[in-house]
């Protein structure tokens, strides 16, 4: 084998510039289609990782998604007890008003009652008053015919005789 400046070739021969030109031609293809395998391949990986990453995204917004949905069943279930508690405790507070009612109507009867059989026992007593009253003007007539005629008041009032 003879040595070359630019090594050695298989053949024993000097190689050309022509010769290197291609080799080198050869070699940046080489270089060109593994740059460019890499290249598509590297192009293939970004394109799985990004699927990938939208498809966790889309799991994520899922989970997300369900537990808003949850969340807002709570929600609901507990602005629905609240509700209910509330009607209850105010059907609770209206029995006791109408209850309370019921107790003052009925004191309200009571004194009215009362305030009407004072006034009939006043009634009477001032019809008794005035059924004496009249008596007594009787009675004082009485006297006075008595006066005019001689007689005396106690012996016709008395029985003694």
């Amino acid at each position: 084998m003879i040595a070359t400046r630019e090594g050695s070739t298989p053949m024993g021969k000097l190689t050309t510039y022509r010769d290197k030109r291609a080799g080198l031609r050869a070699h940046a293809a080489a270089l060109k289609s593994t740059a460019m395998t890499e290249a598509k391949l590297a192009a293939k990986e970004t394109r799985k990782q990004a699927r990938e990453a939208h498809r966790v995204e889309l799991a994520e917004a899922k989970k997300r998604a369900k537990l808003e949905g949850k969340n807002a069943d709570r929600k609901a279930k507990r602005e629905e007890k609240r509700a209910e508690k509330q009607n209850k405790l105010d059907r609770k507070a209206a029995k006791r008003d109408r209850k309370a009612e019921k107790v003052h109507a009925k004191e309200e009867r009571k004194t009215i009652k009362r305030e009407a059989k004072i006034l009939a026992k006043d009634r009477k007593l001032a019809e008794k008053i005035d059924a004496a009253g009249r008596k007594h003007e009787y009675q004082l007539a009485e006297m006075e015919l008595d006066k005019l005629k001689g007689t005396s008041w106690a012996r016709t009032t008395c029985n003694v005789g």
